[in-house]
Order: structure tokens, then sequence, then C-alpha cells
């Protein structure tokens, strides 16, 4: 063991979609910093969506409690104020986020790690065009339309002459009593080279109904982000998802040394399979706890220069925007006798080049966490 108990902050949000998400995210963190004297001092951030309670509670944390470093997830409303009062008061932040709109510049202090679904929808696209799948359509509901999806898709879109949007439909907060049929026919009309579809929670569920119906899977390709394909929807509707394919940095079956010691840890102490929450609560603590062995006094500079492997590879923050950037992965379902399936990577996709993504800053959008509806 090193050192004294050190004190790490941690900013919790709500949510109504997945109400385990703190509990996860604590479950992934508290495996990476065993071996460490430490001790957690948690605050609850409510949607994420109050800039005020978001700066009152971080301040609390660093004022009264003195910890060394915070964590947390922290959603994109407010986070560039917070970022900005970390900053000012020499503090350091570490933050966890799902990618859900354009990264943005942050100052000396603030680190974000990201599951990267902005990124992973950029690659998706140019995998697309590079199929000579040039007419993109969304399918996506009321939440998931406001985040920063399409803007992702939008921007290699624009990039290629002979690349368009052929659509978007949008289920609307109180579908429609022939949302299914409707949604058929608005692609039947519009007909894409490949849809794109994202949605979490019952929305994702929704969705997945409506599919069953209208096989719109079995008469275009298909692709989701992580959260319209979870297990559960899998097992729920096996043949819709025998068709559809997911772009994802991670799944727990992600094949690499660290990620299977990971996902094993998790399964021994909680008895389930880690989920997204755990994975960034795990990826955060082991930056922390590298950074404490290395230098806890600076833990700012100590985080700068981590290279440390992780379940999705080397995690490091050694760009424009602080941020962590791995691979990501085009994943399919394969479905043997009975009601048995296994996830299994169909394409990897190298990291993007964060670095290009420089001028732009775009912080608009729904005012609520992504996934704490």
């Amino acid at each position: 063991m090193i050192g004294s108990k050190h004190k790490i902050g941690v900013l919790i949000p709500q949510s109504n979609a997945y109400p385990t998400m703190g509990k996860s995210f604590l479950n992934g963190m508290r495996l990476a910093i065993e071996g460490i004297e430490t001790e957690l001092v948690i605050e609850s951030i409510g949607f994420g969506s109050d800039q005020k309670q978001l700066i009152n509670s971080f301040q609390k944390l660093c004022y009264q409690e003195n910890v060394k470093i915070t964590t947390g997830i922290i959603g994109h409303t407010g986070f560039k104020e917070l970022s900005d009062f970390t900053f000012n008061n020499q503090e350091t932040l570490l933050a966890a986020n799902f990618g859900s709109k354009r990264p943005i510049k942050l100052p000396n202090g603030v680190f974000q790690n990201s599951l990267g679904l902005y990124d992973s929808l950029h690659k998706l696209v140019h995998y697309l065009l590079e199929h000579k799948k040039y007419k993109v359509a969304t399918s996506t509901c009321y939440y998931e339309a406001g985040y920063g999806f399409i803007e992702a898709l939008d921007d290699i879109i624009t990039q290629e002459e002979h690349a368009s949007f052929a659509g978007h439909f949008i289920t609307p907060l109180h579908p429609r009593e022939n949302e299914s049929e409707l949604m058929d026919l608005y692609f039947n009309e519009t007909k894409p080279d490949a849809i794109v579809a994202f949605h979490n929670g019952i929305f994702a569920k929704e969705h997945a109904s409506y599919l069953s119906q209208n096989k719109l899977h079995k008469k275009h390709p298909l692709y989701t982000l992580p959260f319209s394909a979870e297990d559960a929807l899998i097992n729920e509707f096996p043949d819709v998802f025998n068709q559809i394919k997911t772009i994802s940095s991670w799944y727990p079956e992600l094949d690499n040394d660290t990620n299977i010691s990971f996902a094993e840890m998790h399964q021994k102490q909680f008895r389930k399979k880690p989920d997204v929450f755990a994975l960034l609560g795990y990826e955060n603590g082991l930056v922390i706890k590298s950074a404490l062995i290395q230098d806890q006094n600076n833990l700012s500079t100590a985080i700068q220069n981590i290279s440390i492997g992780g379940p999705r590879g080397i995690i490091n923050f050694n760009n424009d925007f602080n941020t962590t950037n791995f691979n990501h992965h085009i994943w399919e379902n394969t479905f043997t006798e009975g009601s048995f399936w296994k996830r299994q990577i169909f394409k990897n996709l190298n990291k993007n080049p964060l670095n290009s993504l420089t001028g732009k800053e775009n912080n608009q959008g729904w005012f609520n966490t992504y996934l704490c509806h």
C-alpha cells in the first residue's frame, strides 16, 4: 500500500433510465483502486441539468472535504463552466461521460474519459461510405434527437460529395398507434442505403418492438449504438438482433487480457457482467491509482503523462481535448441452436484523430445528462 489515506471526490448523477448507474460506476472504481488507502466522498448532482448544483457539489468536495481529485459521471450541461471553475481554483477533475456531444477543449487540470459515442458515429459513417452506402437515414426518438448524434453523422456526410441524409424518422414522445407501420412507410419511401438507430432504455425496447413488427431490419442494413442493443433486448428480440450490427468502443466480450481480467473480477465480486458505467468507473480508478503512485502531490501532471493499459486499450490524454481515445468496433450477434447467442467483433475500426476537431464547439441540445431522463 502507498502512503496515507487519500480522499477522492465522486460526483454521481441520478437516472430514471438507468437507476443503478452511480452504483455501477462506484463498483468499477473500487475494483481499480484496491490496494491503496482511499476514502470516497460522494456528492449527488441530481440529473446533471443544474449548473449551479454541479458547481456547488464540486466546491463542497474541494473546500469542505479537501479531496485530492474529483471524478464521476458528468454530462455536457455545465461542463465547460465546471472545467473553468476547476482550472481557476487549481483543482483536478477526471470526468467520465458517454460522448453524446462534440468534444470540447479543456483547460489544464481537467480530463475526460469518454465512451465515445460521437466518435463511434464518425467511424461508422466512414465505414458506410467506404462500402458505397451513400444515403444514410436515422431512426431515433424524442430524447436522442436532442443530442449530438445527428451532428456527428453530418460531420462526415458533408465531407463526401456523393453522401447525403436520406431522412430522419423520429418517434414522438407519445407514439402513434400505428408507429411501426409509419416507420416502415417512411423508409420504403426514402429508400436509404443504411439506417443508423440510437435509443436507450424503454425507447430502445419500444424501437425493437416496432422492428419485430415491420421487419425493417430485413429490408435495410441497420446499425445501432450500444444502448440500443443491450443483452436483455437481444434475449427478447432475437430475430431482430440477428440482423442488426452495433458500433461501440467496448462490450464485456472485448477480447484482450486487461478486459478479460476486469470482467472476471467484476463477475466474481458482484456476480454479474460489468456494464458501461462500471467500465468508466474502473478506467477512472486505474488512472487515479496510477497518478497517486506516480506523484500524489501533482496529480494533474501525473494524469497528463499517463499511458497505462485498460479494458479498451491504452489510456492516455495526450491530445488537444485532454480526453481518452480508443479504437471502435462493429459488433454482430451470432445465434446458435435454441436461444443461445454470442456477441463478437465484425469489423475493427481505428481510433479518430481527435486533433482534427478544432475550432468548433457546440454544447446545445437537451439540458439533461444523456441517459438521466
